[in-house]
């Protein structure tokens, strides 16, 4: 009979603390996307301008290779949609519009992008998550004057 109980109590013990790990682990993992979003979400329905969005393309790199994302033939990251973001800017020049992804940009030189679009004002129109509720891509359209 007494080891019944110990068994019991044990077993009992056993379950409330792997339910109370399970628990801090997930709040863990919630309270650090929640960190990672709040850099992102900030600039949404945000002016800012050319010389902001480098830095965030340069924020948006430097998290995808600290999480390993590789890239392609073409030197785009293959988009893993558990730990990748993707940053695009919508440019019109002449009425006509032109979306540059973010490889493109950080590859031809940020110094060039800040050169001819630094003074110029962006807004982040767009913003979509991954199944976990991870920033996973942000659209950045020329505000036209």
């Amino acid at each position: 009979m007494k080891k019944t109980i110990v068994f019991i109590i044990s077993t009992v013990m056993i379950i409330c603390v792997i339910t109370v790990s399970k628990f801090y682990e997930l709040r863990d993992r919630k309270l650090q996307i929640d960190d990672f979003n709040l850099k992102y979400e900030k600039y949404l329905d945000k002016e800012i301008t050319g010389r902001e969005i480098a830095t965030i393309i340069n924020q948006a790199v430097d998290d995808n290779e600290q999480n390993y994302i590789t890239k392609d033939k073409n030197g785009k990251y293959i988009q893993d949609d558990e730990k990748s973001i993707n940053i695009e800017v919508k440019i019109t020049e002449f009425k006509e519009e032109q979306i540059y992804e973010m490889e493109k940009l950080y590859n031809g030189g940020m110094d060039e992008f800040v050169k001819y679009y630094g003074s110029i004002n962006f807004k982040c129109v767009q913003i979509r998550y991954n199944s976990k509720g991870r920033v996973k891509y942000m659209l950045f359209e020329q505000i036209l004057s």
